[in-house]
């Protein structure tokens, strides 16, 4: 059965979430690191992590969104050493890529484009049945999966 590894990229928090081909919930979480390492140091442990998820749950794809700018160019080009990161260890791994823009992500979490963390949120705990809420960096990140699985 497919299985897909949906990726919020992050410095500080990165979320997760890993679905399989039926669209179950196999793992969702965040990984988080110190504000006070460099960065060279928080993209080390976060190869370390990311390899732990892929063997652990072992999926065909990687699922990410894409890069924008917004008002901070630095925090972008952050953003895509963290990308460039996973998706280079995903490869490395024989496993597939997918990118999303964020419109995507919240349009096919949604319904709406625009929609915000919190209602991206809701709307995977209703999809997915989840009685608490999690980070939101966890629930983009599954629905970052949900659109790996539903479609490119």
């Amino acid at each position: 059965m497919s299985r897909v590894l949906g990726f919020d990229p992050g410095t500080r928090v990165a979320g997760y979430a890993v679905l399989d081909g039926s669209r179950i919930l196999v793992e969702l979480g965040v990984l988080e690191f110190q504000a006070d390492l460099d960065l060279g140091e928080r993209l080390r442990l976060l190869a370390v992590d990311l390899e732990g998820l892929f063997d652990e749950f072992r999926p065909e794809r990687l699922a990410l969104e894409t890069c924008f700018v917004g008002k901070n160019v630095r925090s972008a080009l952050v953003l895509a050493e963290v990308r460039g990161l996973a998706k280079g260890l995903a490869y490395r791994r024989g496993l597939s890529v997918s990118e999303y823009a964020p419109s995507t992500v919240k349009l096919r979490a949604t319904g709406r484009g625009n929609s915000s963390k919190s209602v991206v949120r809701n709307a995977m705990k209703v999809r997915f049945g989840w009685e608490s809420d999690p980070k939101l960096d966890a629930s983009d990140a599954a629905a970052i999966a949900y659109c790996g699985l539903t479609g490119s």
